[in-house]
């Protein structure tokens, strides 16, 4: 069913075969809920893979494992040509200083989540694997597998969605507005609209995230994250 193309792995992603769509997961965008709101609608051949609920890992071949991401050229690589092109493809995006505070919440789980803390780990964050990998990966196919730490781990979310600067995928939803845009997506692929499962969340607190930047931490990650930020429409 898929190309055999030496992923090391993917860690949530949808093929459906049954409503004939295509999931890429980005990060700290709802993805994980997502995943296993649909995963209950999908048929007994379609590929789920990761992340959480009964449903994970389902069909996946060698060519996919837990723990790592595929970026979108690399998903083209191992499809077909028909499938890709008349497949409903999205994913979702968020605001990239939102995300990196969701980010820096999630590593420390609630400990030392200062205002201090968030800019002394930031410039870190920046030079990691969360964000580094994949600008090499916008250039190169199937080689851009990355397992530092285990995994490739990635926060930027153009690679999933983008192709030679080139928006790839029929749908990009907002986790601003994730609920109405995933009944859309629900819509585009002819299911009732599903609950979302509230998942992978609890460790930060209620302060908006434009509290803990400066103007020097604020730059940090529009240097980072420019292509989503000029392609996605954000603005601080």
């Amino acid at each position: 069913m898929l190309s055999s193309v030496g992923f090391t792995g993917v860690n949530t992603m949808i093929i459906s075969y049954k409503h004939q769509f295509i999931f890429l997961k980005t990060r700290k965008t709802a993805s994980s809920s997502i995943q296993m709101a649909l995963s209950s609608v999908c048929g007994d051949e379609d590929i789920i893979v990761g992340d959480d609920g009964p449903n994970a890992d389902r069909n996946i071949d060698k060519s996919f494992s837990r723990n790592t991401h595929v970026n979108l050229k690399q998903l083209k690589l191992a499809i077909s040509k028909k499938k890709w092109s008349t497949y409903f493809k999205f994913a979702f995006v968020r605001n990239p200083w939102d995300l990196v505070v969701s980010r820096y919440h999630w590593e420390k789980k609630g400990m030392d989540c200062s205002v201090a803390g968030f800019r002394d780990w930031l410039p870190e964050y920046v030079n990691s694997d969360y964000v580094e990998p994949e600008r090499n990966a916008q250039s190169n196919i199937v080689q851009a597998v990355w397992e530092r730490g285990g995994g490739y781990i990635n926060d930027l979310q153009s690679p999933f969605i983008l192709d030679n600067g080139r928006v790839e995928i029929q749908f990009v939803g907002h986790y601003e507005s994730l609920n109405e845009d995933f009944s859309a997506v629900c819509n585009s692929v002819g299911i009732d609209t599903l609950a979302l499962p509230h998942l992978k969340s609890g460790f930060r607190n209620s302060k908006g995230y434009r509290d803990l930047y400066d103007s020097s931490s604020k730059q940090l990650v529009e240097n980072a994250f420019a292509t989503d930020i000029d392609h996605f429409g954000y603005q601080f």
